[in-house]
């Protein structure tokens, strides 16, 4: 499994539309911001066959510090969750396709 970083989404969205390295960099930085900005300001981002972006509020709770076992508080806090689209989750579970084998003996 690897992990796709900002500058291979660019490279693909050059290779993809033909722009070039600078136009799609920038293309890929303002559709990062506006993302961005719709999450610090509250909304949803809801992208059909894809999935949606959430911001959830978590209320204050105890917790334990790891090290000595002492009780502490975790603070309230906004988190963003994914949701992926029932398409997205098909496609991720969709079993591959069984290859055709010939009987045995022939």
């Amino acid at each position: 499994m690897n992990t796709v970083t900002r500058s291979d989404i660019v490279e693909r969205v050059r290779s993809t539309t033909g722009l070039a390295r600078a136009e799609s960099s920038e293309l890929v930085e303002q559709l990062l911001e506006l993302m961005k900005a719709e999450l610090l300001a509250g909304n949803s981002l809801k992208l059909s066959a894809f999935g949606s972006f959430l911001v959830r509020q978590k209320a204050e709770r105890k917790g334990r510090n790891p090290k000595t076992r002492d009780p502490m508080p975790i603070a309230a806090r906004k988190v963003v969750i994914f949701r992926p689209s029932a398409i997205l989750r098909q496609a991720m579970n969709r079993e591959k396709e069984p290859t055709a084998r010939s009987p045995k003996g022939q």
